[in-house]
């Protein structure tokens, strides 16, 4: 018998009948490969007679810059084996009827799961009923989703570790700033091992089992290792490849502060920056940072200026500006925006008077940065202003996308005492 699902191809086979497993490589073929997303789910129940087996072939291209992660679970009223293999392990199952394990991924029981990162190749499920008949409910999940993604609090890299070997990731300063919680997501095409150190106390906050997808469990679905409440300090994420075979991996940790400390000024200190004032969403209680949340559609700036006068040429001719006198008063914001599908996005709305203070003229501009995380992107597509336009921006090899109304930047004179008042709003 045989069913076709979406991109799958189902069969029922007899293991006691060589001649019927033969007709298989038939029905299995190999297709061409693209770079296509991949979004593949398999949600059946099946009754499988004992000595038979269900198949479910698939085939996954190159989806670079992307990885494709996938996981399975079986359950059934009786004990099966359930296993990943690759078209190589399978014809040799499929020829000789013996379930000899060793596949990419192999379990025996009645409630059956795993994940793996796969590489652009043809895949099997096989499903089979070992000792007695069995009822079994399968699902599958394939999909081409992970890409990495950096920014300060969350990095995502993609590695190849060599056979016996490890590597180590020192994690984002961020942790020296507060305590903080820490999840780690790993997923690999064979077995890793994770270990969290805290390099100040010498201490394993973390040592995981070789696994191939970090803490996997299916009810509720959970596949990272979440560590909260870890002291402030310097720490290690270490991936070991047990192995004799190279072991391709996929991580991803994520850092959750308690709260921002001001004073993780590491880049400053060398570059110097801007003066002004700032709330990071810290109170001081008796000498215990106390975190605070202020959710608002609108900010207000005031100011009333009585004197002002610039001069630096070297500074000029180093930010290409056009005048030495040039000053500005900025009114920053971190705007979140949450969409209906859950996603998160950060942005870096600028409000900017810019002075010519050697001519008493004020020029009023603005800014958008997609700050989301590295490759956040704008386009004119997904910003759009009659005074404005998104421009490309190289930052240390790095392409940034910022929106500006460059078309349109009204410029006015002004006399001292100067006040003025400068006004954001996120509307829906």
């Amino acid at each position: 018998m045989r069913k076709n699902i979406s991109l799958f191809v189902v069969t029922l086979m007899a293991l006691s009948v060589l001649s019927t497993l033969g007709v298989v490589d038939t029905v299995a073929q190999t297709t061409g490969f693209s770079t296509a997303p991949v979004n593949l789910t398999l949600n059946t129940t099946e009754v499988l007679p004992a000595n038979y087996y269900y198949y479910y072939s698939f085939s996954l291209p190159n989806t670079y810059p992307n990885a494709t992660f996938g996981y399975y679970f079986s359950v059934s009223n009786t004990s099966v084996s359930t296993a990943l293999m690759t078209s190589t392990q399978f014809k040799q199952f499929n020829t000789t009827g013996s379930f000899s394990g060793g596949y990419i991924a192999d379990q025996n029981g009645t409630l059956n799961f795993d994940g793996m990162l796969f590489t652009q190749g043809v895949y099997y499920l096989v499903v089979y009923a070992y000792q007695a008949p069995a009822e079994v409910e399968i699902y599958l999940s394939v999909n081409s989703t992970i890409q990495a993604v950096n920014a300060t609090q969350y990095v995502g890299e993609f590695e190849t570790i060599p056979a016996d070997e490890y590597m180590n990731i020192v994690l984002h300063y961020e942790t020296l700033g507060s305590p903080f919680n820490l999840t780690v997501f790993g997923v690999s095409n064979q077995t890793v091992e994770y270990t969290v150190i805290d390099e100040t106390t010498q201490t394993k906050v973390l040592s995981s089992p070789p696994v191939t997808v970090t803490n996997l469990s299916i009810q509720p679905l959970s596949y990272n290792y979440t560590l909260t409440n870890l002291r402030q300090g310097l720490y290690t994420l270490i991936i070991g490849n047990p192995h004799n075979s190279p072991a391709y991996v996929y991580f991803e940790y994520h850092i959750y502060p308690k709260y921002v400390n001001p004073y993780l000024n590491f880049e400053f200190e060398r570059n110097g920056a801007p003066t002004g004032l700032a709330a990071y969403g810290v109170l001081n209680q008796s000498g215990t940072p106390t975190p605070y949340l202020i959710n608002t559609s609108s900010v207000l700036g005031y100011a009333n200026i009585s004197s002002i006068l610039a001069y630096n040429q070297t500074a000029a001719q180093q930010a290409n500006l056009p005048d030495p006198y040039m000053a500005s008063l900025q009114l920053n914001l971190i705007l979140g925006v949450e969409n209906s599908d859950g996603s998160y996005y950060v942005y870096w709305p600028q409000n900017v008077p810019r002075f010519y203070t050697d001519k008493q003229l004020v020029q009023l501009s603005n800014n958008v940065f997609n700050m989301s995380g590295d490759g956040a992107y704008l386009s004119n597509s997904s910003i759009t202003s009659p005074n404005g336009v998104v421009i490309e921006h190289q930052n240390g090899g790095v392409t940034q996308y910022y929106y500006g109304n460059y078309l349109n930047q009204p410029i006015w004179s002004y006399r001292l005492p100067f006040a003025f008042m400068l006004l954001m709003n996120e509307s829906v």
